[in-house]
């Protein structure tokens, strides 16, 4: 391949990131039910038995949905777990996720307050649409950065 080939694939390569980043505008509803679904797993613990363990089971089904339907209007679903700009973005909100969620159940079992996980459900949610919009940010911006240079 002679450099100009290779130039070439590079700037169609770049034009691709940069479409693809352009793709990558989810409707505002997908955050809220992003948001919806995890505060959803961490109310359910407030609930008795089955139901706290039927309505997480319930979430992760309505997360493959999701998914699919990405897939479907976009083409492609952006996993937060990928190396790039995404994965310190999706360890900073499940860190948070889970803080929340054990404080929740400490409430419920330790402190004898049932409605534990309800109140961390209430934090949870609004950041989970935040953290998926700044997961999206993220990625759009990985995406249409310049091309990128090989180090040496």
């Amino acid at each position: 391949m002679d450099p100009a080939d290779a130039l070439r694939a590079l700037e169609q390569t770049e034009a691709m990131r940069r479409e693809v980043a352009q793709r990558a505008e989810y409707p505002p509803r997908w955050h809220v039910a992003f948001g919806g679904l995890v505060a959803t797993i961490t109310a359910s613990q407030a609930t008795p038995l089955p139901y706290s363990v039927c309505l997480p089971m319930l979430c992760i089904v309505a997360v493959a949905f999701f998914i699919r339907a990405q897939r479907r209007r976009l083409g492609f679903f952006v996993n937060g777990w990928r190396r790039g700009r995404t994965l310190p973005v999706t360890f900073a909100m499940l860190t948070y996720f889970l803080l929340l969620y054990y404080a929740g159940l400490w409430m419920k079992f330790d402190g004898h307050i049932w409605w534990g996980p309800l109140a961390a459900a209430l934090l949870i949610f609004p950041g989970a649409v935040y953290g998926s919009y700044a997961r999206q940010r993220a990625f759009r911006a990985e995406m249409s950065e310049g091309p990128r240079t090989m180090a040496p």
